[in-house]
């Protein structure tokens, strides 16, 4: 669970929200990569030993007066596999990054329920405007989500007692809103592709801690 979302089950129209989708995205990443993340560090830990054993053996072959030389070359050598684990690890690691979130976006792009597209972008519009605090917004959408705007922004005006411009110049998103005071001096981007940079840090967060669970 994150922000109070649950990733278990679909809950209802009402509490549909983008951020759902991407804790959804994220269970099934864990899942999915920790495979992966466990073969990533098995074989870590195999190029270590090997390395080791490796600078041991060239160790000894190095006369007993060169013993600062013997301890330099070993270090050398298990710092090298050191690095080369930790950069597979990494590896993994921004693969798995990138495609959850390429299957987040993926996710969003296809709600086409129009019931279901209203709740999330009155979500976002809420959200927005609680973040930009002004009595009168304008707000865009993309050209899919556009009817469905007009279709909730009259209802979300009486809601919130604030006054709702829609610009007709569509945003290039798969899915959000992007709302700006009246004077364009505050705007709050909540797309969905800002939305899931936003959680891209959670992910991370989340995979990463395969490698030290």
């Amino acid at each position: 669970m994150y922000g109070g979302v649950d990733v278990k089950t679909r809950d209802t129209l009402a509490s549909i929200t983008l951020d759902k989708v991407i804790n959804d995205v994220i269970k099934e990443a864990l899942s999915e990569y920790k495979t992966a993340l466990e073969k990533a560090k098995q074989e870590a830990y195999s190029t270590l030993e090997l390395n080791a054993q490796e600078a041991g053996k060239r160790a000894a072959e190095i006369a007993e007066d060169g013993r600062r030389r013997r301890e330099s070359l070993k270090q050398r050598i298990i710092s090298l596999a050191e690095i080369n684990a930790r950069n597979k690890s990494m590896e993994v690691l921004e693969d798995g990054i990138n495609s959850a979130i390429q299957e987040a976006l993926k996710r969003i792009e296809n709600i086409r329920d129009k019931k279901e597209l209203g709740e999330v972008l009155k979500n976002l519009l809420n959200e927005a405007i609680e973040a930009i605090q002004a009595k009168e917004i304008i707000v865009q959408t993309n050209s899919r989500s556009y009817e469905v705007l007009r279709d909730i922004v009259g209802e979300v005006q009486k809601e919130r007692g604030v006054k709702i411009t829609i610009d007709d110049a569509p945003v290039q998103t798969i899915c959000g809103v992007r709302v700006r005071s009246v004077d364009g001096r505050i705007v709050y981007d909540n797309t969905a592709e800002t939305r899931v940079a936003r959680f891209r840090q959670v992910i991370r967060r989340e995979l990463a801690s395969l490698f030290t669970g």
